[in-house]
């Protein structure tokens, strides 16, 4: 079962990459994060780095962040416990 992030926490993580000097964007993929995100980066920016400066935001509220690696332009928000 896919989870979902609010617009406040991309807000937030798009801070995060922000004041890390990150070439990176995140965007609710449709109309709420339930959908996914979609990521926006500069071509030197690596999609693991991404990942787990996401998935270190993320830990206190139970979510882990994941992507296929044959759509690396989109994260999927799932819950740590049906890992």
């Amino acid at each position: 079962m896919l989870e979902t992030v609010d617009m406040m926490m991309i807000t937030q993580l798009n801070q995060i990459f922000k004041e890390k000097n990150i070439k990176c964007t995140l965007h609710s993929a449709g109309g709420c994060a339930s959908c996914g995100m979609e990521v926006k980066k500069d071509d030197d920016v690596h999609i693991d780095d991404i990942v787990a400066i996401v998935n270190e935001a993320l830990r206190d509220k139970f979510l882990i962040a994941v992507y296929q690696k044959t759509q690396p332009d989109m994260l999927y928000i799932d819950s740590k416990f049906g890992r």
